[in-house]
């Protein structure tokens, strides 16, 4: 239910240690302009927050007149969380690998909880190859990433139990020279299909024609016309939960991240579009039937945030 906008905005500040146009972050940064539009918050933020001027920032813009502040902790989970208690009267939404604490009232946690599209990409993704090899490139074998690719290859297994799955790390989240020679090392030992966690390795795929699957909602749409599809965040359910808890008082202690869940249309598969006739029958089958029990809840996907294998 949508809050009316003839209510006052609540105002919401982004604290991002990376810029907006990354990816992750883009996905909050986007979700919060289109309640802007909606005319529900106000808006200001901070990008490509360096680890060491974190705390500073942090407090700074705690300082400020706002109800919500949003952003990403991972760095920074514990300063976050103390520094949080210094201004009670402010709510906190941050995405974080921690669980919840009744000890930190005002600050609540969410994150790519995507698993249900990821899988649902695993069943494309294990219709496409033709010799039964597909590689996945990631950039650090994290809980979230993690998360994602093993969704992704529960879904190949349901589909093709026999296939043979590669994992590879870069350890880097930005070496365009260490995806390419990734990309193209796995290429040349005969992957046909690779599912794209890393900048460059979609960009490097598509010169060899191979077909991809992104993670998240990257920029890799717009770069190479072998994407086929991907797992999709929509972080406004999220926002949306949190907007209504605050005029309903105040967030305390909230684990947002079910709000990424395909039930709460928190993620989606993006469209195939043009690779439809490439994928088979039995995989289009399935996905649809996947992906009608996951918004319903009669199927939970992969969830499994030890590093694949």
């Amino acid at each position: 239910m949508s809050v009316a906008t003839t209510q006052k905005p609540i105002r919401i500040g982004g604290l991002y240690t990376v810029p907006v146009n990354q990816r992750w972050i883009r996905v909050l940064h986007e979700a919060a302009l289109n309640f802007v539009v909606r005319g529900e918050i106000d808006y200001q933020y901070v990008e490509d927050v360096a680890d060491e001027d974190y705390e500073r920032v942090f407090e700074r813009l705690s300082q400020e007149e706002l109800d919500l502040i949003i952003g990403d902790a991972f760095a920074h989970e514990e300063s976050a969380r103390l520094l949080a208690q210094k201004f009670p009267n402010i709510s906190y939404l941050m995405g974080s690998s921690f669980q919840i604490h009744d000890q930190f009232k005002n600050f609540s946690v969410f994150d790519s909880y995507i698993q249900d599209a990821s899988y649902l990409s695993g069943i494309v993704g294990a219709s496409l190859t033709k010799n039964g090899r597909i590689g996945l490139i990631g950039r650090y074998p994290t809980p979230s990433i993690n998360r994602l690719m093993n969704a992704f290859i529960g879904g190949t297994k349901e589909l093709s139990p026999g296939l043979d799955i590669t994992v590879d790390f870069l350890d880097s989240w930005f070496d365009l020279d260490g995806a390419t020679e990734m990309t193209n090392r796995r290429i040349s030992s005969g992957v046909d299909v690779i599912y794209a966690d890393a900048p460059g390795v979609a960009e490097t795929a598509s010169e060899s024609g191979i077909p991809v699957i992104s993670s998240l909602s990257g920029i890799e749409w717009r770069q190479a016309d072998t994407v086929v599809t991907g797992a999709r965040w929509h972080l406004e359910p999220t926002l949306q939960a949190a907007i209504e808890q605050i005029r309903e008082g105040g967030i305390t202690t909230t684990d947002f991240g079910v709000y990424s869940y395909m039930h709460h249309n928190g993620c989606s598969l993006a469209p195939v579009g043009r690779f439809i006739n490439d994928i088979s029958e039995d995989a289009v089958e399935l996905t649809a039937l996947r992906e009608l029990e996951l918004r319903q809840q009669r199927f939970t996907a992969t969830f499994d945030t030890e590093r694949p294998r």
